[in-house]
């Protein structure tokens, strides 16, 4: 009998259909791919909350989230740099640093989000680093709106204000939706005195981006700089509303508070703002300041006793410890403590040798007074 033509096509088609048939899967197998499945499942969505948490300025829950990765995830190159951006955001700048530094060595040709590297090491005052930062980028690629970002912060550095708001101007012509190159040519705007072109760029950036809260930090910056302080505290305030774990703004916002006269309010605003770095200086010494203000005398001492022990050479701490010694009525212990910011601060030593001269004025006034009592 011969095979016909249909015979021979339905032998193929079988055979087709045999190398198509997957071999069957045992239980346990076909378990190891479940677990695999979920746990590639759970790695996206702890990864989608710490980005949703970044995207909306809540650093410490991204952080937190990010560190619950495993350990071949947390190390790389991409999720070490979104914990850096989150520090820097939080304005821990050393802390950030490490992160960045670890995210360029895991992947050293990594490009994106470098503008936010580059905007630590500026905060940290780091010309070399950041020098060398921005050319490696533009090296790489000349026509990167975030290698023009870093190059204006190393110009920024060097105090050339003209260089790096032509480098950000430049970033912007390459990606116009970039709001942060518009918040720093605002910056620049600012330093050469062009207050209207900062507000303008500002304006752009939170069109871009309103919860760019350093556009409103800007804006809070050019009205208090013109001195309308009330228009500067609904800036900088919304700035702190969008990023309420940075306590730098909670301190512009208490300068401002206290300006106005709003010494309880400016007080809260140190307090909250030292709750979040506790080694902030500036916000203890303003809070020392404010309770002085406020008659708490003897708390003010206490802030100040605390400066003393993380900024031992600090002549304003000295001084204001022997004014507020000297209206408390400890003449002896007020003199001591303006002699020793004289011996620290010799700029200022024309007002401190005054507030000194005034007391022993004072004191020899009432040793006349005593003797002529005495006297009668």
């Amino acid at each position: 009998m011969h095979e016909t033509n249909e015979d021979r096509d339905k032998d193929r088609e079988c055979e087709r259909d045999s190398k198509d048939v997957l071999p069957k899967r045992t239980e346990a197998e076909l378990w190891q791919e479940a677990v695999a499945l979920q746990s590639m499942a759970d790695i996206f969505r702890i990864m989608a909350r710490a980005y949703g948490s970044f995207s909306i300025n809540k650093y410490a829950e991204s952080i937190t989230l990010f560190k619950t990765l495993p350990i071949a995830h947390l190390n790389s190159g991409w999720v070490q740099c979104q914990i850096g951006k989150c520090y820097s955001e939080m304005a821990d700048y050393e802390e950030a640093e490490k992160h960045f530094l670890l995210a360029r060595t895991l992947e050293p040709s990594m490009h994106k989000d470098m503008d936010s590297y580059s905007s630590c090491l500026w905060h940290l005052k780091k010309e070399t680093a950041l020098s060398t930062l921005a050319k490696d980028l533009k090296d790489a690629d000349s026509q990167s709106h975030v290698a023009w970002v870093a190059l204006g912060n190393a110009y920024n550095l060097r105090q050339d204000h003209e260089q790096a708001l032509n480098c950000f101007q430049r970033a912007i012509q390459l990606n116009d939706q970039y709001a942060y190159a518009h918040t720093l040519s605002g910056q620049e705007y600012f330093a050469l005195e062009e207050h209207d072109k900062a507000q303008a760029e500002y304006q752009l950036a939170m069109t871009i981006n309103p919860r760019h809260f350093h556009a409103w930090y800007g804006m809070g910056q050019v009205y208090g700089k013109m001195g309308k302080n009330d228009l500067s505290l609904v800036y900088y305030q919304e700035a702190q509303k969008l990023n309420p774990s940075n306590g730098v703004l909670l301190y512009l916002v208490g300068t401002i508070q206290e300006k106005l006269d709003r010494a309880p309010d400016a007080r809260l605003s140190f307090e909250r703002a030292i709750k979040i770095n506790p080694t902030n200086v500036v916000a203890r010494y303003r809070l020392a300041k404010v309770l002085d203000e406020m008659g708490f005398m003897d708390e003010a001492i206490e802030e100040l006793e605390l400066i003393k022990n993380l900024a031992p050479n600090e002549p304003k701490v000295y001084m204001l410890q022997g004014k507020i010694l000297d209206k408390m009525g400890n003449k002896e212990e007020a003199l001591k403590y303006l002699t020793w910011a004289l011996d620290l601060d010799t700029k200022s030593s024309h007002e401190i040798q005054g507030l000194i001269d005034k007391i022993n004025k004072g004191s020899e006034e009432q040793d006349l007074n005593y003797d002529y009592i005495m006297d009668e």
